[in-house]
């Protein structure tokens, strides 16, 4: 990871909180909307890039309830929050996805 992406993810690691109680509901219903347009018939596994503190896994699991769904994000505070919804989580950068 470059030095800028480390910083970057630093940053969201302090802010992790905050970003979940003010940006969540933010993000959550424009989410929702692009979730729903995407064909989930025969979902199987989900990766969920840049999960962040997770606030769209329970619409994923909604949406594809039999799939292996699984959220990286490079920023450990982020994925932290992100446990609470029981999902599996890797701590990774989508530029480099193991």
């Amino acid at each position: 990871m470059s030095d800028d992406a480390r910083r970057l993810a630093d940053a969201y690691s302090t802010f992790a909180r905050g970003y979940a109680d003010e940006w969540s509901a933010v993000i959550r219903p424009r989410g929702q909307r692009m979730l729903a347009a995407l064909p989930w018939d025969g979902a199987r596994r989900v990766l969920d890039v840049a999960t962040g503190t997770g606030a769209h896994l329970p619409d994923i699991r909604s949406a594809a309830p039999h799939a292996r769904i699984i959220g990286v994000d490079r920023a450990p505070g982020m994925l932290q929050l992100a446990r609470v919804h029981g999902a599996p989580l890797a701590l990774m950068d989508a530029t480099q996805l193991g």
